[in-house]
Parts: C-alpha cells; sequence; structure tokens
C-alpha cells in the first residue's frame, strides 16, 4: 500500500497543514516532518519520475485485468497502481486526466465485497478519504478497528479522518497517542509525534477561537 511504499521513495513529502487543510494541501495527508536537507528540485523529479512509472504500470495492470478478470490479486494491483497514480498527481498538481481514483475506488469497492480483507479495506478507505466521502471512510475504519485495534495503519488514517474529516482534534490527538507505542520504526514514530503536536495545536487554537467568541458574545 502507498503507506508501506512510500519509504520506496528517497524523498520527504512535506506536510503543508492548517485548519483549512482541505484546499490545495489537502493530498499531504500522509507526509512526515519536513526533512531540511534536500534539493527541492531533485526531489521534484523523483516524483515525476515515479509518477509517471505508476501511470505505466496502471495501463500494463488494466490491460491484463481485462483478460484475466477474476483475478482479485490482479485487481488489487491495478487499484493499488491506480490510487498511487492520483496521489502523486495530487501531490505535483498534475491533472489527473485518467479517472485514476473513481477507478481505484470501484475495484477496492470489488474487493471488499468479495469478504472481509484488511489491508484492502484500508487501502479502500484511504480511497474514500482522498475522495472526501468522509461517511465511508469513518465506517470503513471503525469496522477494521473493531477487528484489530492495534493496526498501526488503521490508526494513523483514523487519527487523519477524525482530524481533517470531522475536525475532532482532541480525538485525533488521542487516536495517534494509541498509535505512538505501535511504532515499527524511527521514522514512523516521527510521523505519529508529528501528527500529534499537530493535534495538540489545532485543539488548542480552536479552544483559544471559542474563548474569544464567548468573550466578544
Amino acid at each position: 500500500m502507498f503507506f508501506r511504499r512510500r519509504k520506496m521513495f528517497t524523498i520527504v513529502i512535506i506536510a503543508l497543514v492548517s485548519l483549512t487543510m482541505l484546499g490545495s494541501g489537502f493530498v499531504a495527508l500522509f507526509s512526515i516532518p519536513p526533512d531540511q536537507g534536500g534539493d527541492p528540485d531533485a526531489e521534484r523529479k523523483l516524483l515525476e519520475d515515479e509518477y509517471a512509472q505508476r501511470r505505466q504500470l496502471a495501463a500494463s495492470l488494466s490491460q491484463s485485468a481485462e483478460n484475466d478478470p477474476e483475478n482479485s490479486a490482479l485487481r488489487e494491483a491495478l487499484a493499488d497502481a491506480w490510487l498511487d497514480v492520483y496521489i502523486l498527481a495530487s501531490y505535483l498538481g498534475a491533472q489527473e486526466t485518467d479517472g485514476a481514483l473513481a477507478k481505484a475506488l470501484d475495484l477496492y469497492a470489488e474487493l471488499t465485497a468479495a469478504g472481509p480483507d484488511s489491508d484492502i479495506q484500508l487501502k479502500y478507505a484511504t480511497a474514500a478519504f482522498y475522495n472526501r466521502d468522509f461517511p465511508l471512510t469513518g465506517e470503513l475504519l471503525t469496522d477494521l478497528l473493531a477487528r484489530e485495534p492495534e493496526n498501526i495503519d488503521a490508526l494513523t488514517v483514523y487519527g487523519q479522518y477524525l482530524f481533517y474529516g470531522a475536525a475532532d482534534y482532541a480525538l485525533a490527538e488521542q487516536v495517534w497517542q494509541e498509535a505512538l507505542p505501535l511504532a515499527r520504526d524511527d521514522t514512523e514514530r516521527s510521523s505519529i509525534e508529528y501528527y500529534i503536536s499537530l493535534a495538540q495545536t489545532a485543539k488548542n487554537a480552536a479552544a483559544e477561537s471559542a474563548a474569544t467568541e464567548n468573550e466578544d458574545g
């Protein structure tokens, strides 16, 4: 999935987070703290190359899936490729004309209907989140976490859903705090700590804003 494949990249995608995240910065939801040592031009070139490769892979898998429509593993790989195409295109500011996200959503829905699969369900929730279908995102993640309460990937995405989709900063912080001791390496731990700090900042800002409104009222 994209979360784990991100380690294939030699760059770090910087999260541009604010309380108005549902704008151009929305696509960076799975970013980790900024790395100040990289070359922005070289990093962008790497992403552009990855985007081109993912589009080529999606096209190849599409043809294979047409020839073997009952192959669920092939259809999952195709859904993953389309989701990556959408995420990378969004980050690069490229106009995605292939309907990549819609194709990924359709494939994940078909695969999920065949029976519970945690990995597919998580990716389906991620695609739904990017599509801003927050009710579906919440439904999928709640069901997944009911079965696997210590699934760190699901906890991480659920925190993002709470933060950006529900604006529940306190609960997002709580969920990320639960995910923190489950971190599998220092990079993941740093990422979750960064999310926690964002939730704390947003929670405090919301409390200050509410207090100011009460004083003015």
